[in-house]
């Protein structure tokens, strides 16, 4: 068997069009985050700069020494602008925002350069002074009722919501009372640094995982019928059995394929945005907010963990994707109708939810899909909206789907290993 397998799993990684496309995605990856967002370098440094020389827990001790040094700052830029333009600024983003100023031209490179660290002080320490009033105004209740009336849910429905956040609203003290959003990270608001990674990186990353390891299955599992070998392959010492062996096989490619997607892509990602001083900052820090709602995560979790938990789940998706797709070559037995099933059966999973009532809990489990997971990967393990406010929604979501095709490819395969072929 483990010959069989290796045999089989070295034919699919040796194929030219897996091999080109995983060249081609990585390519992609690395083109999307150069030429999209290489700009972003040199202000998330200055991020970088600021945790390591104060840290990242906001505190009165800590706040008192950014305040000083700013001060310090702005005195030595007031002394720079009295004497080159005979006028002193409130704070450095008026000289900035200077209608008949130009920075670039009235000042040497070392002065800019302290002029931008002072202008990232000040940033910092305006968003700052808005983290206990924008967190003394959330309201969990207005916000499921928001969510309520956006969707038009009522009934039954309605009431699973407002139970939700009402659980929601015990998490918020509790993060609060951790302390969990005072910290510093790259400035949502500016950077998307969150989306960025766990939307567009994440996402990317799945996508083309999926379309290879859909690709690699129906072509493993359906090799001998579209060859018209199965007669002679399947009547030899090892049988029927060696469709389990090529499964086997193309779990591994699978498994591989999304590794070197991810960890390719990530390697990538992080040699280009320099994640230093961030690793352990909880994920529910207020900066973070790309939104007027923050960030809340249902467990508290640094950004290190929270990336290794969603990377966890990229690979829980391409199992199920995979367990999908080996189901659907058994049905089909021809790789190109079990990647137009997939795709048939992906967008069904996606539209479930429009087609069914607005006030049964029966639209909330049509969202326990692979589909909708993906597609709300920025949003993992948090808060997102009324049909991702159930704490469990990603381990139940894996769960079920891992049941149902266990169950599913073990008829299968029963059926197979008794069939005409």
């Amino acid at each position: 068997m483990k010959r069989i397998v290796a045999h089989e799993l070295r034919k699919v990684m040796m194929s030219p069009l897996v091999l080109a496309l995983l060249v081609l995605f990585l390519l992609y990856n690395a083109a999307m985050l150069i030429t999209g967002y290489g700009s972003m370098r040199e202000d998330m440094a200055e991020s970088n700069r600021l945790v390591s020389q104060y840290g990242h827990q906001i505190d009165e001790e800590m706040l008192t020494r950014l305040r000083n040094d700013y001060q310090d700052e702005l005195q030595w830029m007031n002394r720079l602008t009295m004497r080159t333009e005979g006028r002193t600024f409130e704070n450095v983003s008026s000289l900035y925002e200077s209608g008949n100023h130009h920075v670039e031209g009235s000042y040497d490179a070392s002065e800019r350069e302290r002029l931008a660290k002072l202008l990232v002080m000040e940033t910092y320490l305006r968003y700052i002074a808005n983290i206990d009033p924008t967190y003394e105004r959330l309201d969990p209740m207005k916000r499921a009722e928001s969510e309520i009336l956006k969707y038009g849910l009522h009934g039954e429905l309605a009431e699973t919501v407002r139970g939700h956040y009402r659980e929601l609203a015990v998490r918020i003290d509790q993060l609060i009372t951790n302390g969990e959003h005072k910290h510093l990270f790259f400035i949502g608001h500016i950077f998307k640094t969150h989306s960025l990674l766990f939307k567009t990186v994440f996402r990317t990353v799945l996508f083309e995982a999926t379309i290879l390891t859909v690709l690699l299955t129906g072509h493993l599992l359906s090799y001998e019928f579209e060859r018209r070998t199965q007669s002679l392959m399947y009547s030899t010492k090892r049988g029927r059995s060696l469709m389990f062996d090529k499964t086997v096989a193309a779990l591994l490619a699978s498994l591989v394929v999304t590794t070197v997607l991810l960890g390719g892509t990530l390697a990538i990602y992080f040699a280009l945005f320099d994640y230093t001083g961030f690793w352990s900052v909880p994920i529910s820090n207020a900066l973070q907010a790309e939104y007027s709602w923050p960030f809340i995560s249902f467990w508290e979790m640094t950004f290190g963990q929270y990336l290794l938990a969603s990377m966890a789940l990229v690979y829980a998706l391409a199992l199920c994707f995979f367990g999908i797709a080996s189901v659907l070559s058994f049905l089909f037995r021809n790789s190109y109708a079990v990647f137009c099933g997939f795709a048939v059966l992906f967008g069904i999973c996606l539209l479930l939810t429009g087609i069914m009532p607005h006030d049964s809990n029966l639209l909330l489990v049509a969202g326990y899909t692979p589909s909708l997971l993906m597609m709300n990967s920025d949003f993992w393990w948090m808060e997102g909206g009324a049909f991702k406010s159930y704490r469990y929604y990603e381990l139940i979501t894996i769960a079920a789907w891992t049941v149902l095709l266990l169950a599913s490819y073990a008829l299968v395969q029963r059926r197979f290993r008794k069939q005409d072929i």
